[in-house]
Parts: structure tokens; sequence; C-alpha cells
């Protein structure tokens, strides 16, 4: 078993590490600690699978997966993004999620914006019942149904 803490591999703060090599490489599943909670076994993550990911995560550390909220938060570091704001997706576009996951709906009308004004072509919006962010694997056959269903709807 693991806690979020140890997958992360430093202290939960408000404060993210800018670089991993300054925590070090800690020895994730050594750790006691349990700030985060443990993480039990569940049908869709097999404890091997999820061995791989605290591996991986050991070997190279969190930081791509936290990249993502320096970038959004961090001006100095999305300067590069700029040459894109204003612009809109213009190709068939499908947004898929968990219906139970709370990034769909953490900024209320933002949805909405993406499906009226941000993609110009958007073909279809899908929530997968009965699944939160790990959409992909909690329901991998019903993402390959709509993923399949959306591109033969999206042929010319």
């Amino acid at each position: 078993m693991y806690n979020f803490e140890m997958l992360l591999g430093f202290d939960l703060s408000w404060e993210i590490p800018t670089h991993s090599s300054k925590y070090g490489n800690p020895d994730v599943t050594g750790s006691s600690r349990q700030i985060g909670g443990v993480v039990e076994g569940n049908l869709w993550l097999t404890e091997k699978e999820l061995d791989v990911y605290v591996a991986e995560y050991t070997r190279t550390g969190f930081q791509g997966g936290l990249n993502m909220y320096r970038m959004a938060t961090n001006p100095a570091l999305s300067s590069d993004r700029e040459l894109f704001y204003g612009m809109n997706i213009v190709v068939p576009a499908m947004f898929m999620a968990g219906e139970k996951d709370w990034g769909t709906y953490q900024l209320p009308g933002v949805v909405d914006v993406m499906q009226k004004q941000v993609c110009e072509n958007m073909k279809d919006f899908v929530l997968i019942d009965r699944v939160g962010h790990w959409v992909q694997q909690e329901q991998g056959g019903e993402v390959v149904k709509q993923i399949l269903r959306f591109l033969g709807k999206s042929q010319p």
C-alpha cells in the first residue's frame, strides 16, 4: 500500500518544489508517512501496475505531473503560451472525462466556453458514467469505443 505523499516524493504543502533534485530522489516505497492517506487496491489498477508507477516516480520524480500546475500559476513560466492566446481549436474535437472527475466542474462555465467559443468544430462532449479522473484506466473499453465512434463521425 502507498500513500499520496510517498507517490509525490515530498511533503504535501502549498509550495510545490521547483526541481526534484532539490529534494533528492526519495525511496517512496519505504516511507512510513501517511499524510495523504493510504491508496487501497481496486479493480482497475492492480498492485503490479501500481508498483510500476511507484518505481518510475521514484526514478524520475513527479515533476512532469506537477508542471502543468506550475505553468498555470506562474506567468514567468507560461509566457511561451502567449503565442496561442485568443486562438481557437479548428479541427474536429471531442472532450471526454469521467462524470465524477472534479476537474470538469471546478470552474463553472468553462465547459460551456470550451464547447461554444474555443472549439469551433466540437463534435462530442462525453462524460463516462461512474468514473473519476482516471477514465482510461477505470473504463478503458468505453474510452476506446467512444474514440472509435468519434473518429468514424469525423471522417470527411
